[in-house]
């Protein structure tokens, strides 16, 4: 039997239609919303509805425009703070939050963040007037910084790939006394005799530090200066500051070779938290948001519709394996 030509439009239709209503609702509602965003100067988090406005101008200019099962209904979402002299707003979501934001929109309010801009976004993405983490770019990571206290335990695979294996030999050996690799060889654990606190905890248990002879103030500039000492890798900045030091709190040569050794220690350490901040780095290509929205148009529209194309033309094709 034949059909006739009205009847096949209708199949037709009939069959396309449950696509078109998906590719209307997953795409083109969601592309339109994101194209209309675009043009107003919203922040990306500034809600629709405000969480807290003054009594007054809630009631004038929101409260004062609804009908009364809308004016129920805001009231049911918000509550008024006596002490505060406004009304809070409570956490929403769903259904509600869609009914709050066409409420409000209905007593004309729109917050400062949805105000339109025309095409100044777009002016400022194309003359680089935005976060330069817009744009592709090249960067370097950094995995330590040096005003940080070395961390107890390290992967590696990092440490050995982007520290150990770009140190000479010196640097090297320095970076042995700081760190051993752990039973499994997942990981470098640093070694007890090396935490910074215990170098700072030798001056601090000196008598004349423990008795109050040298003040706190003191002590901290001390080993303050110390660190930076190490940090800049300047022995001599490190003697002068120890020098001075041993002539408030070393009583005695026992004394003063606790203040040597441990400003010393805490040279060393600061020495390799300089090499290790400034060696531990690894070159990193960002997309950007420009990049990674052109990776996902082409990847989303143009390859996956090549792929789909080939295999509707394998499928067509009489083939043992289709």
């Amino acid at each position: 039997m034949v059909q006739r030509a009205s009847a096949r439009r209708m199949n037709f239709a009939l069959f396309i239609a449950p696509a078109l209503a998906l590719y209307a609702l997953f795409f083109l509602v969601p592309f339109g919303q994101g194209l209309r965003i675009s043009f107003t100067n919203w922040d990306g988090l500034t809600p629709k509805t405000p969480i807290s406005m003054p009594k007054a101008d809630f009631e004038a200019s929101i409260l004062a425009k609804l009908s009364e099962g809308e004016k129920a209904f805001v009231l049911s979402v918000y509550t008024f703070d006596e002490g505060a002299g406004n009304y809070a707003r409570l956490s929403v979501s769903g259904l509600t939050r869609y009914r709050l934001e066409r409420v409000m929109k209905k007593a004309g309010y729109v917050p400062a963040a949805y105000r339109d801009v025309g095409l100044k976004n777009y002016c400022d993405i194309f003359a680089g007037g935005v976060d330069k983490r817009f744009y592709p770019r090249a960067y370097e990571e950094t995995y330590y910084n040096q005003n940080s206290s070395l961390p107890q335990e390290i992967d590696a695979a990092s440490y050995e790939k982007r520290f150990l294996a770009r140190l000479g030999a010196g640097d090297a050996a320095l970076a042995a006394k700081f760190y051993a690799a752990s039973p499994g060889g997942k990981s470098y654990a640093l070694k007890p005799e090396m935490d910074e606190f215990l170098a700072e905890d030798a001056l601090w248990s000196l008598p004349a530090a423990a008795s109050g002879a040298v003040d706190s103030k003191t002590l901290d500039d001390f080993i303050s200066a110390a660190r930076k000492a190490g940090l800049a890798r300047d022995r001599g900045a490190l003697e002068i500051a120890a020098a001075g030091f041993s002539e408030k709190a070393a009583r005695g040569p026992a004394e003063k070779a606790v203040v040597e050794a441990s400003a010393a220690r805490i040279f060393e350490i600061g020495g390799f938290k300089s090499l290790l901040a400034s060696t531990w780095k690894a070159r990193r290509f960002d997309l950007g948001v420009i990049g990674f929205t052109i990776f996902f148009a082409v990847g989303n529209v143009v390859l996956s519709n090549l792929l789909a194309f080939w295999l509707a033309m394998a499928l067509d094709r009489k083939l043992k394996s289709r």
